[in-house]
């Protein structure tokens, strides 16, 4: 789990408010306490991919009946995905795992609260109530549950031979699996391109999750300041099964220069029989670009550790200003951050730091992810921009930018 102060703000946040809640917390909700807390919805994102990933974690364990490391994983998901029924259903499995009875069915009624026809936990339940004494544990949980191990699941297939490919279901008779989509643009969007290097549905026995990692690379002469897109889903014969709008460029984050890209992330709970997308421009805001752009202020990048020779980045600040307010110095900006490298760029971390006349580091650094390792890489010639801002305590001579992390 990051130790980023906003993502611990944030949970703090989400931890109040389902203290004071009967009902779970939907996505809107999650994002509404994103909003109040000043995070965009880059923040929101990787604060659901890590969630993604911690959820997978335990569901290693899980299938491998480690239940202890299992429950630390899930708990962590737990934190970054609230109200999830995947977790929650994951985490009463482990507690189910441990034979902590108690903990197994307070895990099963939050499950219930967010889907009270939630027939697994139902039936771990009563399983709970029938077998106290855990009678044939291995076998009681796996039939209370609905998760079977390789000697059950293998006799049952055994048994019952699907009639056809079809009945195998989307992961061949697997409980998970992730189902690569496939899009389309409906029509091309005038003036941007679009891709998705990943288009992916995790699906589990309980639901279904979309996960989206998008690009928009900004090609017209304007100053692009926002464009939401629809992405229609679709199932394997073409039919529409939902619709959905996503920021492919958000209004708050700054506006795209011609040239400039922007990475963007959905990741949500879809219809489980989700084939392929559609996508279509919904809605775009946009005004003129000058005829030319000044070059910027240059950026000399301080690298630690030293970047690998392969890599190569060039900086400049677009914007950039420092006040002081009474006893401290506010300092904003935006830069724009290009690979200059021949090679891909997975993950890009930075971090801006205030310093004073002596060059000596004032108060803490903002840290900043310009590229997310679970969003879409950043390719050679791809120029994306980043806002920075520091609120200092203390004098402050100038700024330093220096990139801690690239992959």
């Amino acid at each position: 789990m990051a130790a980023n102060e906003k993502l611990s703000r944030y949970l703090e946040a989400v931890e109040k408010v389902r203290a004071q809640r009967t009902q779970a917390l939907d996505a809107a909700t999650r994002g509404e306490i994103a909003r109040e807390l000043g995070m965009s919805d880059e923040d929101l994102a990787a604060a659901r991919a890590e969630g993604e990933r911690d959820l997978e974690r335990g569901l290693g364990f899980l299938r491998h009946e480690s239940w202890a490391e299992a429950l630390v994983a899930l708990n962590e998901a737990d934190a970054l995905l609230p109200d999830d029924l995947r977790v929650l259903s994951a985490i009463a499995r482990a507690h189910a795992g441990k034979r902590d009875r108690q903990a197994a069915a307070a895990a099963a009624r939050r499950c219930l609260e967010v889907d009270p026809k939630h027939e697994p936990s139902f039936r771990l339940l009563k399983s709970l109530e029938e077998r106290p004494g855990w009678m044939y544990p291995a076998i009681g949980i796996a039939l209370a549950v609905g998760i079977s191990s390789a000697f059950i699941g293998f006799a049952v297939r055994r048994a019952t031979p699907p009639s056809a490919p079809e009945a195998l279901g989307p992961c061949g008779g697997q409980r998970y699996c992730d189902v690569d989509l496939d899009w389309r643009l409906a029509r091309e969007a005038e003036g941007v391109t679009i891709a998705l290097p990943r288009a992916q549905l995790h699906v589990t026995p309980e639901d279904a999750h979309l996960t989206v990692a998008g690009r928009l690379t900004h090609r017209d002469r304007t100053e692009l300041e926002e464009l939401i897109v629809e992405m229609v889903l679709l199932d394997q014969a073409g039919r529409e099964l939902g619709r959905v709008s996503v920021p492919a460029k958000p209004s708050f984050s700054p506006p795209l220069r011609p040239g400039d890209s922007q990475a963007f992330l959905y990741s949500e709970k879809a219809p489980r029989g989700t084939r392929s997308l559609e996508l279509r421009e919904l809605s775009r805001k946009a005004s003129p670009a000058p005829p030319s752009y000044d070059e910027g202020e240059a950026i000399e990048l301080g690298f630690e550790p030293a970047a690998p020779g392969h890599f190569g980045l060039r900086a400049a600040y677009r914007t950039r200003k420092r006040q002081t307010l009474g006893s401290k110095v506010s300092s904003e900006a935006v830069a724009e951050i290009e690979n200059t490298g021949k090679g891909v760029i997975r993950q890009l971390d930075v971090e801006w730091r205030a310093v004073d006349a002596a060059g000596r580091v004032v108060d803490k650094p903002r840290h900043e992810t310009v590229v997310f390792n679970f969003l879409t890489p950043m390719d050679p010639g791809e120029r994306r921009l980043v806002r920075l801002n520091l609120w200092v305590p203390a004098p402050v001579a100038s700024e330093r930018l220096v990139v801690v992390k690239i992959e």
